[in-house]
């Protein structure tokens, strides 16, 4: 199965933020969630020739390298105006995509981190 690890750990979601809250910035939520659509539909290519070659539905396993993780990378801001589209825009039109996620290196604020994106989950 296709594999994909992403260090979570290293997002710097208050620069992020700060750009796409900047009038002067070239990166908005927009061209962001763009990025995103061409990321995952250049997954789902992948997926589809893996699915052919095998015969069977091929899937996505996600491994989620948590180290560095702190909670001010869920700042409120993040959380409700870049986040939630981007899980929205994940879960509308790649909804089958992941076969399971690993995380790894999981500090303790993981516990807290997973409650305020589980509301954002779609079941």
């Amino acid at each position: 199965m296709p594999t994909v690890t992403l260090n979570i750990g290293l997002f710097d979601t208050k620069r992020l933020s700060s750009l796409i809250q900047s009038s002067d910035s070239s990166v908005s939520l927009q061209t962001f969630l763009e990025y995103w659509t061409f990321v995952y539909e250049a997954i789902h290519l992948q997926l589809y020739h893996a699915s052919l070659a095998a015969g069977e539905m091929a899937f996505l396993d996600e491994i989620c390298d948590l180290s560095g993780l702190s909670l001010w990378q869920f700042g409120p801001y993040f959380v409700k105006n870049i986040l939630k589209p981007w899980l929205d825009l994940t879960q509308s039109n790649y909804p089958e995509t992941t076969r399971k996620i690993i995380v790894k290196n999981a500090p303790s604020i993981v516990g807290f981190a997973w409650n305020l994106v589980t509301p954002l989950l779609s079941e």
